[in-house]
């Protein structure tokens, strides 16, 4: 079975012990969590010893010890001993950025560990993640870096409850069991109750490595709800954003990265945007201006980059473009192309198939 890595995608390197990070907006999005759950965000930094500024750093990584100390302090508010289990139940994929949204359009299991195995760097480098093939079984592992074993506990319940909902998205037949490295947690001698509701089969603990274990042949089982058309463009746009976080980071290079997962989303704001970056509309604009852009001009860029892209495909369809633009019309799409282009959507497609087909003409040899 081929596993290899046909996205070339490039990964970050290990990092040493307790000098990882964490993307800023999935940082963010954990707060908003805790919000939902009765935290307030103010209570959670100060019970953390965590300044703002370190949630939204120039590069928007943040760094793992600050990780440690927002997840301790959770903990100190509301002491909960399956907290992963209860953050896999309540996060939402899609909130997750560009990888969340291309784990719910995966068309196989095998493409889902392929997306957080050379995607996953979008959003950390402190775990890692592998295929153990056994007889009969394969094993999708995980192992995370951290140090603390009551975060690493924690992580490794949150992203295994996480993989296995995933995983009977795509086949529900697929999963066969849950390993576990640590011991459970015990209510009155026997496992907690949660994770018989985390999971749809047995878990075992105490295990060599901590694994969702799986059938074989349902790894490369194509699943009716996955969306090969969605998953392969965010694919492209993945591995630009992986391009660009080795090229170093600005505010610019951020609204850019947020944008392309909402065009690609097919819904992108402003607000959202700001959100997602976790700064003001007022901070956005004057941060732009100080690097010579706008928010408007960075949009129309990307926008036309899509547009381009899309109309040039042959199943093209103008309707669908247009709305996944944003825009509210077929009608106010083409004035906007033309005027950014110099030529209508329906001219530019033309002469894109022109130049395809001048492309495929071959002179015949002698």
């Amino acid at each position: 079975m081929d596993v290899g890595n046909r996205k070339s995608a490039r990964k970050f390197s290990a990092p040493r012990p307790g000098e990882g990070v964490i993307c800023a907006p999935f940082i963010n999005h954990y707060l908003l969590t805790c919000e939902s759950q009765g935290i307030p965000r103010e209570r959670m930094l100060a019970t953390a010893g965590v300044a703002e500024n370190e949630l939204n750093p120039p590069d928007a990584w943040v760094q793992q010890s600050v990780v440690e100390r927002l997840f301790h302090a959770r903990l100190q508010l509301w002491p909960d001993p399956t907290l992963g289990l209860r953050f896999a139940a309540a996060m939402e994929p899609a909130k997750a950025g560009m990888l969340g949204f291309m784990t719910l359009s995966c068309p196989s299991i095998l493409e889902l560990h392929e997306t957080l195995r050379d995607f996953g760097g979008l959003v950390s480098n402190i775990f890692s993640t592998g295929l153990l093939h056994q007889p009969g079984r394969v094993l999708w592992t995980i192992d995370f870096l951290y140090t603390d074993a009551t975060i690493k506990r924690h992580s490794t319940e949150w992203v295994l409850a996480a993989f296995a909902t995933l995983t009977n998205r795509l086949d529900p037949h697929a999963l066969y069991e849950v390993h576990m490295s640590h011991a459970p947690v015990l209510v009155e001698g026997r496992p907690h109750p949660d994770y018989a509701a985390a999971f749809s089969c047995p878990v075992k603990f105490n295990q060599a490595t901590s694994a969702v274990v799986l059938d074989p042949h349902s790894l490369n089982k194509p699943s009716p709800n996955g969306d090969p058309f969605v998953y392969e463009t965010l694919c492209q746009q993945a591995r630009l954003l992986l391009e660009q976080l080795g090229s170093g980071s600005n505010i610019a290079d951020r609204v850019r990265r947020e944008i392309r997962v909402l065009l690609a989303a097919g819904h992108v704001s402003r607000d959202e945007v700001c959100r997602r970056i976790g700064i003001s509309n007022r901070h956005l604009h004057r941060q732009l201006q100080l690097q010579g852009c706008s928010y408007q001009t960075l949009l129309d860029e990307l926008r036309i980059e899509s547009a381009r892209q899309q109309l040039a495909k042959p199943d093209c369809d103008l309707d669908r473009v247009s709305a996944e633009l944003g825009f509210s019309s077929i009608k106010s799409f083409s004035r906007w192309f033309a005027a950014k282009q110099g030529a209508t959507p329906a001219e530019f497609r033309r002469m894109s198939r022109g130049r395809a087909y001048s492309a495929d003409l071959r002179v015949p040899a002698d």
